[in-house]
């Protein structure tokens, strides 16, 4: 592992590197799916924390897991928090997040909580 964003972790493959959101402990019997930071602390507490605005470019590298993008008077804030359910900082980090985008210049802002197939301002 070689570093981390929110409660996600970037894993190095053979071929590049590859960001894990969530896992399953195979080492406790009827463990949940928890997002890795939260499943692996003592491993991921060390490792170097790689932010990213949610304003970035689309084809900035890595995973996000808010994101903002913007299409003339229509701004789009994207939140696909795993199975719909939200941690108490992911709460903060989306209220961060709304803040943000109302202090931009749209005149609109969608809320969009699940992934689109590119048929508003999110592309």
């Amino acid at each position: 592992m070689i570093g981390r964003r929110d409660e996600a972790v970037l894993r190095t493959t053979v071929d590049g590197a590859v960001w894990i959101g969530h896992v399953r402990r195979a080492d406790q019997a009827g463990s949940f799916k928890l997002p890795t930071a939260l499943a692996f602390p003592a491993q991921t507490a060390p490792l170097p924390e790689w932010p990213t605005a949610i304003d970035a470019p689309e084809n900035t590298s890595g995973w996000r897991e808010i994101r903002y993008a913007a299409e003339g008077d229509v701004g789009a804030l994207h939140f696909p928090f795993y199975n719909g359910a939200m941690s108490t900082v992911q709460c903060e980090r989306l209220t961060a997040a709304v803040r943000l985008a109302l202090a931009r210049p749209q005149r609109v802002l969608l809320l969009l909580g699940v992934p689109t197939s590119g048929a508003t301002a999110s592309t």
